[in-house]
């Protein structure tokens, strides 16, 4: 035998294996389990507790995977309002193959699921989803709580759900409504980008015509004062040399000019440098003023990103009915309704 048909019959018959030991029959210990989970369920379903005795029947029909357990699954989810549930298992149930002597009541069973098949279609409410987003992004969908990746028509149980759509760097949108048996929904979610807000404040009040003035003043003053300071200081000289010590100068020399010069700029001199200092006391701390100011402005007023909150509003949510006579959902464009 050549290696190629050797690795087929290695291939096919490990195939064989894999095959009787999926089809192989439940051993003892997983039919007493199998029992005792049953009677579980008829004893919560008994006293109204069917989300336990739901979670009994599918334990015992993933051990036994017979029609008789699968339809218990079935009649449990259907009181718990589970319609969705209930069409899956019935589904199973219907799938199960028939066997040469098997019980009436694999086949009752196998019958009633059949029959609640085409009822739970048209009772089962049906939702159209459409996620608008930029270009190039692709949006996640999470549906009360599971993240879904087929999205566009979703089947869904009676009662309240919530469908939030988000994606990176984007605005999450989050849809809230109420189901009811046999209604179908379109619903349209936008996503955006965060929106920038400029807060816009008033220009605080600033002094800088005082800070110019009080500084000019103050530049103004030094010069003029040191200029006529200078001249007093020439004409004070001039007179040192004629007159002595004590000040008193000689009658008839013509020095009451220079003596009547050397007084005025002395005063302007001094009136000069008060300015100057009346300047700098006003000017420097309305220029501090002013700066500081001015800074607190720029940076209060910058540009802020809004970022998504952790609880994001309703944005775009639409509905509007979609039925064809024979109560079936329609695909087709959303339509927003405000």
């Amino acid at each position: 035998m050549t290696p190629v048909r050797c690795l087929i019959a290695l291939t096919l018959l490990l195939a064989c294996v894999e095959a009787s030991a999926r089809d192989a029959e439940p051993s003892e210990r997983d039919r007493k389990v199998a029992r005792e989970s049953v009677y579980q369920g008829d004893d919560y379903a008994k006293k109204g507790d069917f989300t336990r005795a739901l979670e009994a029947y599918r334990r015992a029909n993933e051990i036994m995977k017979v029609p008789t357990t699968s339809i218990e699954v079935v009649r449990t989810s259907l009181k718990l309002g589970l319609l969705v549930e209930a069409l899956g298992a019935c589904e199973q149930t219907a799938a199960y193959p028939e066997k040469k002597g098997e019980p009436v009541q694999f086949t009752a069973a196998r019958t009633e699921a059949l029959k609640l098949i085409t009822t739970l279609h048209g009772r089962i409410p049906q939702v159209s989803l459409s996620v608008l987003a930029p270009d190039g992004v692709e949006p996640q969908v999470v549906v009360d709580g599971k993240s879904l990746l087929d999205y566009a028509h979703i089947a869904l149980n009676p009662g309240p759900h919530t469908i939030v759509a988000l994606a990176r760097r984007l605005v999450s949108v989050q849809a809230e409504f109420s189901l009811r048996e046999g209604e179908s929904k379109r619903i349209e979610l936008v996503l955006r980008a965060p929106i920038t807000t400029v807060v816009a404040t008033k220009a605080p009040a600033t002094y800088w015509p005082l800070a110019f003035s009080g500084l000019g003043l103050t530049v103004a003053g030094l010069g003029a004062g040191s200029l006529t300071g200078a001249l007093s200081l020439k004409a004070a000289d001039d007179l040192g040399k004629v007159c002595s010590a004590d000040a008193s100068c000689p009658p008839n020399q013509g020095l009451e000019s220079t003596i009547e010069r050397r007084n005025t700029l002395g005063r302007v001199a001094t009136v000069a440098f008060a300015a100057a200092g009346v300047g700098l006391v006003v000017g420097v701390p309305a220029l501090v003023f002013s700066v500081r100011a001015r800074t607190d402005f720029l940076k209060n007023s910058a540009p802020k990103d809004s970022a998504p909150t952790s609880d994001p509003q309703p944005t775009n949510v639409s509905f509007a009915p979609m039925f064809d006579v024979q109560g079936h959902i329609v695909p087709g464009a959303s339509v927003t309704v405000w």
